[in-house]
């Protein structure tokens, strides 16, 4: 299984690809927003 960053200078965002090791035909996406004090991002992190 390989990780995989962004960054915000080499990729233009913060980001983070874990691949799932069981094949799937979904995803889970989540946006957070742009602050770690951001309700939407401490409400994603329980």
């Amino acid at each position: 299984m390989v990780k995989h960053y962004f960054s915000p200078k080499r990729d233009g965002f913060y980001g983070a690809y874990y691949p799932n090791p069981v094949s799937s035909s979904k995803a889970m996406i989540a946006m957070l927003g742009d602050s770690s004090d951001d309700h939407m991002a401490k409400s994603g992190v329980r």
